[in-house]
């Protein structure tokens, strides 16, 4: 199909209109067989899903934060893991093993410690950002029936101190030997800092 002509003196702009809006929707991608399309603000992304790799999540496919299959010799299904960044670190998370012969209920979350704030040369104020982290990026679950919550952040008590950061990462459920995975966000982590609080951002 191709682009519609500009219209014509005293043709009609409605059919014009109608003409593009209708390339519009005709050049669109809708889907991708073998992957995923994700909107951003930048447009749209197609994620192609590794040959041997199936996600079982129960929302769309995340980059970061899903169920995947693996063949290790101890599991067969997975929660993929992904780039973690926090200040002059860039964590490659590896994925974490289901037991599916557990039944139960879980919320995911990631710990990393040892945050060390950006602050001025006298470490007396915060500044935006941090600068390194200690730790690295550990896995860990809680038990969920319903009204639990996941693990707050631990700020640095001054500027000079160092903070724990948790990324909730969803609610997996284990039933019958299969798993799935209600994931709170996708993509890869960033943590940050503002004013001696922690946050992060996901994607």
């Amino acid at each position: 199909m191709k682009l519609p002509s500009m219209p014509q003196r005293g043709g009609s702009v409605e059919t014009t209109v109608r003409d593009i809006i209708n390339y519009i929707r005709a050049t669109t991608v809708t889907s991708v067989n073998g992957g995923v399309l994700r909107e951003t603000p930048n447009g749209t992304i197609i994620n192609v899903q590794k040959p041997g790799v199936t996600s079982t999540s129960t929302a769309t496919a995340c980059p970061f934060g899903e169920i995947i299959t693996v063949d290790d010799g101890t599991y067969t299904k997975a929660i993929s893991g992904g780039l973690f960044m926090c200040g002059d670190k860039n964590f490659n998370v590896p994925y974490r093993g289901i037991v599916l012969a557990t039944t139960g209920s879980w919320l995911v979350k990631l710990t990393l410690t040892g945050i060390d704030p950006a602050t001025d040369d006298d470490d007396q104020v915060f500044l935006s950002g941090i600068v390194t982290a200690s730790g690295t990026p550990a896995w860990g679950t809680i038990a969920y029936t319903g009204s639990e919550s996941y693990t707050s952040n631990t700020n640095p008590a001054s500027p000079s101190g160092t903070g724990t950061i948790v990324i909730p990462i969803g609610i997996l459920v284990v039933a019958s030997g299969a798993a799935t995975l209600t994931p709170v966000a996708c993509g890869t982590i960033e943590a940050t800092q503002c004013g001696g609080i922690l946050t992060h951002t996901r994607g």
